[in-house]
Formats: C-alpha cells, structure tokens, sequence
C-alpha cells in the first residue's frame, strides 16, 4: 500500500476485509492511503479459523459502494483451507457470485493450501489469477508486485476512459 504514491488522485480504491471466525470490513472501499494502512496495521492474526466464502461475499457486498465506471478486482490473500464456519463448498458458491461482479484472484501461501483446491474460486484465465508462494516474506514481496501489476492496468484503463471522455466531449 505504502508504494501506491498516487492512489488518492487516480480514482482507484481499495477497501479490506479480515476473514476469521468472523468476516469484518475493515476499511471500506476508499482512496484514502493512510487509512488503508492504518487498517491493515491495525489488525491482529485470528488462528484457527478461515471464513473463504464468507471473505468472496464480503466483497462482493463491498464493491456496491465502489465505482460503477470502473473495473473492479478482488484478491483474497490467505494461509489456510476454507474451516468452520465455511467449507469447500461455502468458498466455491462465494468466489461464484463474486466472479459475476469482478475480477477474482487468489494469493496463497504452500502447502498450506494446494493450488487444485483454488482453481474453482479464481476467474480465468485460471493461471493469471492464482499465486502461490512459500512463505510470509515472499507473500508479502508477491503481494506487492500483483498490486503493482493490478493497479497499472486499472491506471491505463482510467486513463483511456478519460483521454476517450476528453476527446467525446471536444
């Protein structure tokens, strides 16, 4: 988040979502940088449990106060299989309704959890929207690069919506 320099004059927002026992927004969608950081900073780690359909229909409720002329994108990061309260189903029939309203990508740590078990929750093309890494160091460097990766696309989108809007109205 702390190398989005320009996220506050771009128009992209960002919102985030713990999902544990309980499925909390944490900071709704917002260009606001130093809240999303502060959000982030501010959580703590709930062992034992993983809320996956909970965390897909979470953002998806979330993506109804963003943009409407935008793309959208969710990512859900997680070290563990879907557990009580959620199941394998719960997530599959989650990221399902989800991937009707965006773009759905996956960040996993190994072996924690195995890649076949995260292909039905992902868009396609499935290969694009899978990542999986090793360790904490290396799903904070990967996260990092993806939202680098996801936010140029989204800039060039924006800005060929506005160069197109300019010319429209010229």
């Amino acid at each position: 988040l702390g190398e989005l320099h320009a996220l506050n004059e771009t128009g992209l927002q960002m919102g985030v979502v713990k999902f544990a026992w309980e499925v909390e927004v944490v900071e709704q969608l917002t260009d606001d940088k130093d809240a999303l950081i502060s959000a982030v900073e501010g959580m703590k780690f709930d062992a034992y449990t993983t809320n996956i359909g909970g965390a897909f229909r979470s953002m998806k409720n979330m993506l109804q106060f963003g943009r409407r002329d935008a793309p959208s994108v969710c990512m859900l990061w997680t070290d563990g299989r879907p557990s009580y309260p959620s199941n394998d189903f719960d997530a599959k029939s989650g990221a399902a309704e989800l991937r009707t309203a965006c773009r759905v990508m996956v960040v996993t740590m190994r072996p924690a959890i195995p890649r076949d078990q995260v292909l039905p929750w992902v868009s396609n093309p499935k290969d694009q929207n899978i990542l999986s890494v090793q360790s904490p160091e290396e799903m904070e460097h990967s996260v990092r690069q993806v939202n680098t990766f996801v936010c140029a696309r989204v800039q060039k989108y924006l800005d060929w919506t506005n160069a197109h809007s300019k010319e429209e109205s010229d």
